[in-house]
């Protein structure tokens, strides 16, 4: 199909040539007067060269050619045959080649393995494959660019064999045979087919796994096993092949007819399904090393074994023994031995120790394997041993046990006479000083590892310079009475167990109370110091100190621990107005054991107040009051007023003011720190409220040059002394005059004139 050309004529035709494209040369010829053309006849997978002429009115006149090049499709390949020979890694693929032309073929193969593979021949071998599995080929015919495939064919590799077939066990009715998976078969499906026979018939079974149990077998026969691998189609592998006897039957009721120091004469029943061409071996192993002694082979069921040594164990294996003399049952055994000698002279001995006995023997004549040592008591052991001495370890301490001493040689034996013997007790543990008074101690200590419940005493001994007393108890505790106050004591502890045997001592060094100072009294108490005394203890020791502890007794903290040797001492830098308790103890010579306390408790002065102020803000009923606040602790503070008013007030302010006072009189105040039950009182210091007003002024009597005035007497200031200061003026000057009553006259004044008149009240 092609377009019309540009400036197209309806008169124009075309001609189509056909090229044969490899050679060039024409084929056809085709004029046509449409837009398309269908050339046939043409050659399956050939490649053609089309070009198509525009031919004008006079068909001879052409414009060059426009060309188009394609080829046909090749034909398909037919009859594609897929061998594999049994092979486990190669297919061979055959085909007919199709009419027309075919350049190649494209071979492709898909499964476990892909392959592709291209050939002018019409067959080819792919190796290279795994075995066992299924494989699909195409075969694409190619023709220049063409190409045509087939329709797939399938076929299948056959599988590789088991390898490594081997039997393990082998059983009197069965056999048990493993194999390896056979090579690139991992994880294929595949099962495997076990054959195997007898000259009495073949029996087929088949397994999925690489082992299977031949179940059913008769004892000692001779079995011929061919194992093949089935894979994909059922196709199976070359066969691997084993045989082997399986086992006789044991023999029965193996014993000894007779016992005799150098020989064992041993008799046994026939086997079960026995065949006439069994024998029989007789292994003599002595037992202790397992070491074969003889080997007999005998065709009836008895053997006298000769030649053995007295007092030895020995083991008697007898097989039964297949046709091949190499398959053998599963050994029955019999084991006996000559009687040994009894041990003498047995000699226990503890060492003192409270774990462990050690025990002696002498050997008995003849051979002995070894000697069984068993221990009852407390502690059963039963120890073995080649050696004619042992120690026994991980007894319990305390106990009495008894020895026994066994010979043995295999399963005889002859045992001894018992002895007995103890183990020393174990100490106390944790000896500790419970209380201490002056006069006595209380000990305790806990029980002797290992040693609850069994009877036992305990030895107490006490010394101190002046001699050493000892005492018993029969519990875990102790109170030591009539000592010596302030005294050190060495003190040992032992257990005493069976036997009277004692365990090493537990000792502890201790020092009694001394005795409580007597009469501790405090003086000189000032801000900062204080002064102790006391009495001496009752049974004093120059050795002595005392240890003085001064607590903060609000806290209960310790502010000072002071060590001295005399009945006094001043405890200095203290806080004032602190209260402190004091505690003397009594110390012992070894600083540490120390008597209850003696305790006194006091306040230090509390610091006086200082540049205290008065101020009355011209009030005629309250006073202020301010201090400073003095250095040391103060709880609070007392502020006393005295005068015509009596006023007490406490604060923790350094400053309050006092109401409710008279006017015009005259207060003194004090101010008292005060902490705990100490205080301290400042110096006093004096100061006035000021008075009322007159009250009621009123003019009486009005001259010329006068007046006579009058006054009520001010409020709350009745029967206090106190006088009136007049003062008058007018526009010339201002005049003062004093009355102590309450009236007065003014003279001199000028007539007519207006006057201001002011009477104040002074106290």
């Amino acid at each position: 199909m092609w377009a019309q050309p540009n400036e197209y004529k309806t008169s124009y035709s075309y001609r189509v040539q056909t090229n044969v494209s490899s050679s060039a040369t024409m084929l056809y010829n085709t004029i046509v007067t449409s837009d398309s053309a269908t050339i046939m006849d043409l050659t399956p997978g050939e490649t053609y060269t089309f070009l198509v002429y525009t031919r004008a009115a006079d068909n001879i006149t052409e414009s060059d050619p426009v060309s188009y090049t394609t080829c046909t499709v090749p034909g398909q390949v037919s009859s594609i045959s897929l061998n594999n020979n049994k092979s486990v890694n190669s297919l061979g693929i055959s085909w007919i080649k199709p009419s027309g032309n075919v350049t190649n073929y494209t071979v492709s193969l898909t499964g476990a393995v892909t392959n592709t593979t291209q050939t002018t021949a019409t067959q080819v071998t792919i190796t290279g494959l795994l075995p066992g599995r299924e494989y699909t080929v195409t075969v694409q015919t190619n023709s220049g660019t063409c190409s045509q495939i087939s329709t797939p064919v399938t076929q299948a590799t056959y599988p590789t064999p088991p390898r490594s077939l081997s039997l393990n066990p082998t059983r009197t009715n069965s056999l048990t045979l493993y194999w390896t998976e056979p090579v690139d078969m991992t994880g294929v499906d595949k099962s495997y087919n076990i054959r195997y026979g007898n000259s009495s018939g073949t029996w087929t079974v088949t397994s999925t796994t690489t082992s299977v149990t031949l179940q059913d077998l008769t004892s000692g026969t001779y079995y011929t096993i061919t194992v093949v691998t089935v894979g994909v189609r059922g196709y199976q592998s070359t066969p691997v092949t084993t045989s082997a006897y399986t086992k006789p039957i044991p023999v029965k009721n193996l014993r000894s007819s007779s016992v005799a120091s150098y020989s064992v004469s041993l008799t046994w029943g026939k086997p079960d399904e026995y065949k006439t061409s069994y024998s029989y071996r007789v292994q003599t192993n002595v037992s202790s090393s397992a070491t074969m002694l003889y080997n007999t082979t005998v065709t009836s069921e008895s053997a006298t074994i000769m030649t053995l040594t007295p007092g030895e164990t020995y083991t008697f294996l007898v097989y039964t023994r297949a046709a091949d003399t190499i398959t053998e049952s599963d050994p029955v055994s019999y084991t006996t031995c000559t009687v040994p000698g009894q041990v003498s002279s047995i000699s226990l001995n503890n060492y003192k120790s409270v774990d462990s006995l050690g025990i002696n023997w002498t050997k008995p004549e003849g051979k002995v394997d070894n000697y069984t040592v068993s221990l009852t008591g407390a502690v059963t052991n039963t120890t073995q041993t080649t050696a004619t001495q042992v120690t026994i370890t991980g007894l319990l301490p305390g106990r009495e046990y008894t020895v026994t001493v066994q010979t043995n040689s295999g399963t005889c034996s002859q045992i001894s006479a018992p002895v007995t013997e103890a183990t020393y007790p174990t100490k106390p543990i944790n000896l500790s000083v419970n209380k201490i008074w002056t006069n006595s101690l209380t000990l305790s200590w806990m029980e002797p590892v290992n040693m609850t419940g069994v009877d036992k005493t305990y030895n107490i001994s006490y010394e101190n310079s002046s001699g050493t007393w000892t005492v018993t108890s029969t519990t875990t505790s102790i109170t030591l009475q009539n000592l010596t106050s302030g005294t050190n004591y060495t003190i040992t502890v032992v257990t005493v167990g069976v036997r009277g045997y004692r365990s090493s001592a537990i000792t502890t060094s201790v020092y009694t109370k001394p005795m409580l100072v007597k009469t501790l009294e405090i003086s000189n108490v000032t801000s900062n110091n204080v002064t102790l005394t006391w009495i001496k203890p009752d049974e004093y020791k120059t050795s002595y100190s005392y240890r003085v502890q001064t607590n903060v007794s609000s806290s209960s903290t310790m502010l000072y621990n002071a060590i001295v040797t005399s009945e006094s001492t001043t405890i200095t830098n203290l806080t004032a107005g602190e209260t402190y308790t004091f505690l003397v103890y009594t110390r012992a010579a070894d600083t540490i054991t120390e008597s209850d306390p003696v305790s006194n408790t006091t306040c230090t002065v509390p610091g006086q107040v200082s540049s205290i102020s008065l101020y009355n803000n011209k009030s005629v009923d309250s006073l202020g009051v301010s201090w400073t606040k003095p250095s040391g602790n103060v709880t609070n503070y007392t502020v006393s007023l005295t005068g015509a008013v009596t006023n007490t007030t406490q604060t923790t302010a350094t400053q309050v003011t006092i109401p409710g006072l008279l006017p015009g009189r005259e207060y003194s105040v004090t101010v008292q720190t005060n902490s705990g039950t100490c205080s301290q009182i400042s110096a006093p210091v004096t100061q006035a409220t000021y008075p009322t007003p007159p009250r009621n002024l009123a003019i009486n009597v009005i001259g010329t040059n006068g007046l006579t005035l009058s006054w009520k007497e001010p409020v709350d200031m009745t029967g206090v002394d106190k006088s009136y200061n007049i003062s008058y003026g007018n526009s010339s000057g201002t005049w003062t005059v004093t009355s102590n009553t309450t009236s007065i006259s003014l003279q001199d004044l000028t007539s007519g004139t207006n006057y201001t008149i002011t009477v104040n009240q002074c106290q």
